[in-house]
């Protein structure tokens, strides 16, 4: 410390300003805690949900519903899973200091366990510097110097290195509904209590008769139902308008890999009676082939011509982040998303919309339209 009470900081000299993100060590309720990250233009402070599982139970169970908003950069908001009081301690070795901070509990796939915003560094009288990678704090008894953990580009090296995909299966586990479908999992948050996870197999493995496993299990919706005792025609067609003339688009090669699965598709189709054969056509489009991150692939249409000959559709969607954010006083969410759960509504008989299949342009037309095909 200088004369006018300021903290004084080594020269760099020959050594260049270091433009890492700041992570230090640091202690809750005596247990050890590494990467927690430093962040001036923070106002909150948070701990990581895969650290806040790391916890004994007797510190999870403080845990209280959130109080607010977490407000980003841009402006978006997000709701924190909770709120929980800790004791944090950064010491040298030499010097230590403890504060009572409130940190909010997120689900984020960043390599950092904690983070401290500007409010944790008042309360603490830290007064960080990144070019010098050092961190000094007041305590009762002197000045400590906290050095940056050595390890922080391979920790963000490793998470990067890690695909999404792969993050995600470690915080989940897959269990089996149906047993005649092994293939078919349902993936349950591993932060569930086992009883929580049994009450979800209870319900669904029960009532498993609900989801359409095959396409041969979507029975489809009747052409007429009967609504008040009247008609009700659920038929589907295309209302293009009348003065575009039908396209047929050129037929385009599928290699290998994509014929073999087109072909496959198209005949589990038939089998199930939801397209058939058409000889004479009026609109005519190619299949894309998708892959899935299963490895597998996903048949889609080329809707392009047909989208440009009918109309706009005047009801969008309602905002898929307001859906989510509706739900945040519920204590379980659920993403059920099993393999052909949708409706099937049927095409009208007089026209024909046909994708061209395989190599030797084998055409079908749909009988029944499964929700979306892509």
């Amino acid at each position: 410390m200088d004369q006018t009470g300021g903290f004084l900081f080594p020269p760099l000299g020959e050594n260049k300003p270091s433009n890492d993100p700041l992570i230090i060590q640091a202690a809750v309720f005596n247990i050890e805690v590494w990467r927690v990250y430093l962040d001036s233009g923070s106002e909150c402070n948070v701990i990581f949900e895969h650290c806040f599982l790391k916890l004994p139970d007797a510190l999870r169970a403080r845990k209280v519903d959130p109080q607010g908003l977490l407000i980003g950069f841009s402006g978006e908001h997000a709701w924190p899973l909770g709120e929980i009081d800790v004791d944090i301690t950064i010491s040298d070795g030499i010097y230590e200091k403890t504060e009572t901070l409130d940190l909010s509990k997120v689900r984020s796939p960043l390599p950092y366990n904690i983070l401290l915003g500007r409010t944790a560094m008042q309360r603490l009288e830290m007064v960080p510097s990144g070019i010098h990678r050092l961190v000094k704090f007041q305590s009762e008894t002197g000045i400590g110097t906290i050095k940056q953990i050595s390890d922080v580009k391979r920790a963000e090296d490793r998470s990067s290195s890690v695909p999404k995909d792969t993050q995600e299966e470690e915080n989940t586990i897959k269990i089996i509904v149906n047993p005649n479908y092994p293939y078919q999992t349902i993936s349950i948050g591993i932060h569930f209590s086992d009883g929580c996870k049994h009450k979800l197999r209870k319900l669904l493995q029960p009532n498993m008769d609900i989801f359409a496993w095959e396409y041969k299990d979507m029975t489809g919706v009747p052409r007429v139902l009967t609504l008040e005792g009247k008609p009700f025609v659920t038929e589907h067609r295309l209302n293009e308008r009348k003065h575009i003339e039908p396209v047929h688009q050129k037929k385009r090669s599928l290699s290998a890999d994509r014929d073999k699965a087109a072909r496959k598709e198209v005949e589990e189709l038939l089998q199930a009676g939801i397209v058939r054969e058409s000889t004479y056509p009026v609109w005519v489009a190619n299949p894309v082939m998708v892959k899935k991150g299963d490895g597998g692939w996903r048949m889609c249409v080329d809707f392009t011509n047909i989208n440009k000959a009918c109309p706009k559709d005047c009801h969008p969607l309602p905002e898929i982040d307001w859906k989510v954010e509706s739900l945040t006083e519920h204590k379980l969410k659920c993403f059920l998303n099993l393999l052909l759960s949708k409706n099937a509504i049927c095409f009208k008989e007089r026209r024909s919309y046909v994708p061209k299949v395989g190599r030797q342009g084998l055409r079908h037309t749909n009988r029944k339209e499964p929700g979306s095909i892509c």
